[in-house]
């Protein structure tokens, strides 16, 4: 069995081709910059994707000693350290990446927190990290159906009032998945077991029905080591890619997007690196074009549809690129910019000015930004709903206290109310 485990191990890892390749392309970056911290990070996540994590922990660990504040240092190494069983390296170094972000980046963090307790049998605190997740995304259907077998799990060690309110609850979360997921065969099977053990016999029925109707069925495949060899090596050259984009070399970019393009033709992540080349030297033909393949691929594609709605704009078509940020903002609904660019339209140009409200309330919870706070109180203050527009300076400021675009802002509403 074990020599098994290793045959499977083997054949499920990329060739050792590309994670050479991989290791060279980003060594030869940190020979020129052997503390640069993106570098380090990017070398990090070569050796994790090859399954090397006692190597990956070295980095990240080196990652958060040169920078004890980086987030993506700690998440990396509580990656490894979790793949190597160090529950409590972990543990700490999730929770330190936890304490350096703000809620919804900590989502991934929780959620890993959640499965070390769990491994652990803190079911408790497992729970508790769960529920944050939850509550900070209620769009997150695998925390919902962690969180629902976990409490199912609970109420079967428990008793009385406090069995049936696990049990209450985690029906709760496992209907939710089912909502937002209607298809998910796993809730639907957990389902069926809860109201099995509650005597509800037709529930449980329909619920394995579905379940059963829903799981995917399993075909052997034999491993396409090319396609993952070229995989491979494409997602380390689009990292060092991301990371000259951060640095500011447009040629390191668009180099390694083009030898990512040449593994993989229609990769979306390099052909959208290689569109936002060109967009930023004003080249705006050739980058429609390829935005346009991207949106051939991926219809709903978020980034694509921003930067043709913005081309079209800059070209004076607007009403077609309002419409193309339009399907951006229903493709993303946490995509702040879109909604901030329909508030602006509607406003000054009256595209779709019967939403300009809607706008404004979604750029801001996309946002919450003082600029986002500010915008949306002077639309309330000119729309005649003043107690409602100082409410929302309030919230901004009570969130910025010191921030002198609220502040003024307030006080010029102040001043105009009295007149």
């Amino acid at each position: 069995m074990k020599t098994l485990c290793l045959v499977l191990l083997t054949l499920s890892q990329p060739p050792s081709g590309a994670y050479q390749k991989s290791l060279a392309l980003v060594e030869f970056e940190l020979a020129e910059r052997p503390d640069d911290l993106r570098l380090l990070d990017a070398l990090g996540h070569v050796h994790f994707r090859r399954q090397q994590y006692a190597r990956a922990a070295e980095i990240f660990e080196r990652c958060t000693r040169l920078d004890p504040g980086s987030f993506g240092a700690w998440m990396g190494l509580g990656g490894a350290c979790m793949e190597l069983a160090r529950e409590e390296q972990a543990i700490d170094a999730f929770q330190r990446a936890i304490g350096l972000a703000p809620p919804r980046a900590t989502i991934p963090a929780r959620f890993r927190l959640a499965a070390l307790y769990r491994r652990e049998g803190r079911l408790d605190d497992a729970i508790k990290e769960l529920r944050i997740v939850v509550k900070t995304n209620d769009a997150q259907k695998e925390a919902w159906l962690e969180l629902g077998d976990l409490l199912r799990t609970q109420s079967r060690r428990a008793a009385g009032d406090d069995r049936r309110a696990r049990e209450r609850e985690s029906l709760a979360a496992l209907e939710k998945v089912t909502s937002l997921d209607p298809e998910n065969h796993t809730a639907h099977y957990v389902l069926a077991m809860i109201h099995r053990g509650r005597g509800e016999k037709e529930l449980a029925r329909e619920h394995l029905e579905a379940s059963a109707r829903l799981r995917p069925r399993v075909q052997g495949k034999r491993p396409q080591t090319e396609v993952h060899e070229s995989r491979f090596e494409v997602t380390t050259l689009m990292t060092l890619a991301s990371v000259f984009r951060k640095t500011g070399s447009p040629e390191k970019v668009a180099l390694y997007a083009e030898k990512a393009l040449a593994l993989i033709p229609d990769h979306v992540p390099a052909l959208t690196a290689k569109a936002a080349i060109l967009l930023e030297v004003n080249r705006l033909h050739p980058a429609s074009e390829i935005y346009t393949r991207i949106l051939e691929l991926e219809p709903e594609n978020s980034t694509a549809l921003m930067a043709l709605g913005s081309i079209h704009i800059t070209v004076g078509d607007i009403e077609k690129g309002a419409g193309m940020i339009l399907r951006a903002s229903r493709a993303n609904p946490d995509n702040a910019n879109a909604w901030e660019w329909l508030f602006r339209l509607a406003m000054e140009r009256r595209i779709h000015g019967e939403r300009t409200e809607e706008f404004a309330r979604k750029a801001l919870k996309a946002r919450p930004s003082p600029h986002n706070h500010r915008v949306l109180a002077y639309f309330l203050f000119e729309t005649a709903r003043r107690e409602e527009c100082f409410q929302v300076l309030e919230r901004g400021l009570a969130a910025y206290p010191d921030n002198e675009e609220l502040t003024t802002t307030r006080r010029a509403l102040l001043k105009a109310s009295e007149k």
